[in-house]
């Protein structure tokens, strides 16, 4: 969200949620995948060469697309999160960063999360990686640090609120350690807060499954239990989520009660539909 400002109003950002789907869980796919990402951004030639995923030729193709970047006027930002979900051979840990280039053109960034407990990954970057200045350690949020995030993402939202409600959430989070997933369900949850709300203690959870239950509830009340339950279910499920299709095709033959209406007649139970996913993914979008 924050690229333009540091780096520049031309900025192409790539972000990767490593180990989330079957195509970001495996080096070679993880690169194939990046390499055609670039490519088709900055229009560059994908030719039948580059159909491989032979490590070494994909590294090749890898390191070439940022040489042609460099001509660019544009600045690449590649965002890996989770780094250290990515998977290899048990005797081969090397495969997992050797593909990542010694240096990088002026206009290409890339950003890596690795979780702290993961030694060996942390050991692999330090040895690509020889400025200790690169590294940087993000511990838990501070009460006040936790405050500015969300009045942040608020402002970002154009959303205000008043100043009894901010007292409370300050009250809230007095002398607590949290993360930056608790804030960013708690912004959420507080764009819905109206100006005239009172809140009380129950309104701010301090626990992030706390603020789940608050979010599935709504959900239910809106879009009926047996929905919602069902979609749960099924992405906790599986190992990489489900494609909307999928999701569609697997409640195709479900009743969806939807959101309740004063009129009985028009609170006939129908077929679960594109439509109604859609209004579902627009509400846990929000």
């Amino acid at each position: 969200m924050y690229c333009p400002e540091w780096l520049g109003s031309d900025v192409v950002r790539i972000i990767r949620h490593v180990g989330r789907s079957p195509c970001t869980s495996f080096t070679p796919e993880l690169l194939r995948n990046l390499c055609l990402h670039i490519s088709l951004l900055f229009g560059f030639e994908i030719s039948p060469r580059h159909y491989s995923f032979e490590l070494g030729k994909l590294s090749i193709w890898f390191q070439d697309l940022l040489k042609l970047v460099e001509a660019k006027d544009n600045d690449l930002v590649i965002v890996l999160d989770n780094l250290h979900s990515l998977r290899c051979a048990p005797n081969n840990q090397a495969s997992i960063l050797g593909w990542l280039p010694w240096n990088l053109p002026p206009n290409v960034h890339i950003v890596c999360s690795v979780s702290e407990e993961e030694e060996k990954i942390l050991g692999l970057l330090k040895t690509r990686i020889s400025t200790s200045e690169n590294f940087v350690y993000i511990s838990s949020l501070t009460s006040q640090s936790a405050l500015s995030m969300m009045q942040s993402n608020l402002k970002d939202n154009k959303h205000v609120l008043t100043p009894d409600q901010w007292q409370l959430v300050k009250q809230r989070l007095d002398g607590k350690s949290v993360c930056p997933l608790y804030v960013k369900l708690l912004s959420s949850l507080a764009r819905r807060w109206p100006s005239y709300k009172t809140l009380t203690d129950k309104d701010v959870p301090i626990t992030i499954e706390e603020l789940v239950n608050i979010f599935l509830i709504d959900l239910e009340g809106k879009y009926g239990v047996e929905t919602i339950r069902k979609i749960a279910t099924y992405l906790t499920c599986t190992n990489f989520g489900l494609r909307e299709a999928e999701i569609v095709e697997l409640l195709a033959n479900s009743e969806y009660e939807g959101p309740q209406i004063d009129n009985e007649v028009d609170n006939r139970k129908v077929e679960f539909s594109v439509i109604h996913w859609l209004d579902i993914k627009k509400e846990i979008g929000t």
